[in-house]
């Protein structure tokens, strides 16, 4: 097995007759998978069969399972990916992928939601399963008030840009 604590392999050895045929079957443990045999036999078929005719030496190998990441946004921004040391878009369990937020003009990262629930920037993410992520980003938004002297009064029109709840 390869590496020793990602599974086990059915019989785990032992000795058989000559000509004798028998079943091995890998199995993996958690947040790992098969990946092929190695050795004096090699394919990929779980379980197999081999039938003896001389001393064998078999690995069964397994890889760490990759888990999707998901990151949405919500507003206009970006977010960057970077796993450490590695990048990739599907990462092995275990791995910690720091995360930015990276906002347009106009607009502030507010918080992250999802798998992940911080206002961190950047923020680190631990992959121990599938995951989403939504990057929240807002618009600055500016009050303007507006005072008059004497008689008369002002209408504010908005002329380009997002009208807001106030109108303007």
């Amino acid at each position: 097995v390869h590496p020793e604590a990602a599974g086990a392999v059915q019989p785990a050895g032992g000795e058989f007759d000559e000509g004798s045929k028998i079943e091995i079957t890998a199995v993996p443990q958690d947040h790992w998978v098969f990946a092929g045999w190695q050795g004096d036999h090699s394919n990929s078929k779980n379980p197999d069969s081999l039938i003896i005719s001389q001393d064998l030496s078999v690995t069964a190998m397994f890889e760490k399972r990759q888990y999707p990441l998901t990151i949405e946004i919500d507003g206009e921004g970006v977010v960057e990916e970077e796993l450490l040391p590695a990048k990739s878009t599907d990462y092995p369990h275990g791995s910690t992928v720091q995360i930015t937020a990276k906002p347009d003009d106009g607009w502030f990262f507010s918080d992250w939601s999802g798998h992940l629930n911080s206002t961190e920037n950047p923020a680190m993410v631990e992959v121990n399963g599938e995951a989403a992520i939504t990057a929240h980003f807002k618009r600055h938004e500016f009050q303007m008030d507006i005072h008059t002297e004497g008689a008369g009064s002002v209408l504010p029109q908005l002329v380009s840009g997002t009208e807001t709840e106030n109108g303007y």
